[in-house]
């Protein structure tokens, strides 16, 4: 039987989230501040879709070998982000949960008269957050 090699990939950082999480735009504002080339490998983007089994990122996470892994998690917390970010941090990964897409969420509420100030929707935001972590077996996170 013919064993597959494994390739790890090195990496500074790994950005990982669902697809149109903001990922690449993370990405890309991490490379201009940073003053990285595209073409330099610093960044690795790993994406997924909710029908992908958790198992299959878990092993695209294994084949990584990063300084950071950023998470990207847009909207609400799903049970697969809860998933691979309970493996992250039990991994001992150096691990940095980005809640995105808060631009959208502010336009949003504005348009139905509904926002309140930055300070508030942080506030609201990180509740709702750490909710659904501890719903979906995370509750020992501390949020800030």
């Amino acid at each position: 039987m013919l064993k597959s090699i494994l390739r790890i990939i090195n990496v500074d950082i790994v950005i990982l989230g669902l697809k149109s999480s903001g990922k690449s735009s993370i990405a890309e504002s991490l490379r201009q501040y940073l003053n990285l080339s595209q073409l330099e490998k610093h960044i690795y983007e790993i994406e997924y879709s909710e029908m992908l089994d958790v198992n299959e990122i878990i092993t695209k996470i294994k084949n990584t070998n990063s300084k950071i892994y950023i998470f990207v998690v847009p909207n609400t917390v799903g049970r697969m982000d809860a998933e691979l970010s309970k493996y992250l941090i039990n991994s001992n990964k150096n691990v940095c949960i980005v809640l995105n897409k808060s631009d959208e969420m502010i336009d949003n509420l504005k348009k139905q008269q509904n926002f309140f100030g930055n300070d508030d929707y942080v506030k609201k935001r990180l509740e709702a957050a750490q909710r659904e972590f501890i719903k979906h077996f995370c509750a020992h996170w501390i949020f800030r």
